[in-house]
């Protein structure tokens, strides 16, 4: 599949232009003051991650968080020792097949304890996110197959995938990435669908990107790699 390389059609993009460099975004957690957890956008979107804040944590305290699905059973939980920070940002990922209704999250640290709660809702717009394991939000350290999560999309819809690769590096850190091929995906019911992207050892090395027609991206995160062989 990579090593298509096929003209671009009319309408679509023939290349990409990212940044890869550093970042100066501060999270959204530090800025909120008082123990306490809450969540980003008051909203769990599916297919999505959301930022969950624990906020006013003592540094050298065990510091304990619980995500609680609606039928009240753990579905994940995060442990740490701040060393210094009195802030910790957590990503937490839902999609549509997840349990429908509101979501608690409970933070404690000693004798200290807080909640909050958000509803999980399907994503009204077109959405594009790598399937990846809670804790990771981007393509950087993951390993074929790469699979991606859609959603956002009429039902049964389909949906055409682009690939770019041929990474070209600019002076300054801009990276460019030009049109190789499309791949259709076909939407459940639901508008959703899993993606998943075979490489195979002859796929020539190098990173590439993913891309849907009407999604705006601006990180980097669907950008994923083949390193060269020994």
């Amino acid at each position: 599949m990579l090593s298509r390389d096929e003209a671009v059609p009319a309408g679509v993009q023939a290349q990409l232009s990212f940044f890869i460099g550093g970042s100066n975004a501060e999270s959204p957690c530090r800025s909120r003051s008082g123990f306490g957890i809450s969540v980003v956008d008051e909203v769990l979107s599916a297919p999505g991650f959301a930022t969950i804040c624990a906020n006013g944590l003592r540094p050298g305290q065990t510091v304990e968080v619980s995500a609680y699905a609606p039928s009240g059973r753990i579905v994940q939980s995060w442990e740490a020792v701040p060393v210094y920070e009195s802030s910790l940002t957590l990503r937490f990922r839902r999609m549509p097949y997840d349990e429908p209704g509101v979501y608690r999250f409970q933070l404690t640290q000693q004798k200290r304890s807080a909640s909050t709660t958000a509803p999980l809702r399907p994503v009204s717009s077109p959405a594009l996110i790598p399937y990846l394991d809670d804790d990771q939000e981007s393509f950087e350290a993951a390993e074929p197959p790469f699979r991606v999560a859609v959603g956002g999309f009429p039902p049964y819809a389909e949906v055409p995938m682009r690939l770019y690769g041929a990474e070209k590096r600019i002076p300054g850190g801009t990276v460019r990435s030009r049109y190789l091929t499309t791949f259709p995906i076909r939407m459940d019911s639901r508008g959703f669908a899993l993606w998943e992207l075979r490489t195979f050892p002859g796929d020539p090395r190098g990173c590439y990107r993913l891309a849907l027609d009407g999604i705006p991206e601006t990180t980097t995160r669907l950008r994923f790699c083949l390193p060269d062989g020994p």
